[in-house]
């Protein structure tokens, strides 16, 4: 993924949102509600590991193996 983007989650309605930055261009993607739990362990390794873009980079990898 390029540029920046932030994971946003409400727990009491286990709603969550991807906010994606290019530039000056923002999105906003609202998530399936059965994602919240895999969003909210991404947000805790992101935030929790020593190197989040290599963390980011091995995330991107595993998603791009998987698919093809």
């Amino acid at each position: 993924m390029e540029g920046r983007f932030s994971i946003i989650q409400d727990s009491k309605t286990q709603r969550s949102w991807i906010r994606h930055q290019v530039g000056d261009e923002v999105k906003l993607r609202v998530c399936p509600e059965e994602d919240f739990p895999y969003l909210s362990l991404l947000s805790s390794l992101i935030r929790n590991s020593d190197d989040p873009d290599e963390l980011m980079q091995y995330v991107k990898q595993q998603i791009t193996d998987n698919e093809n």
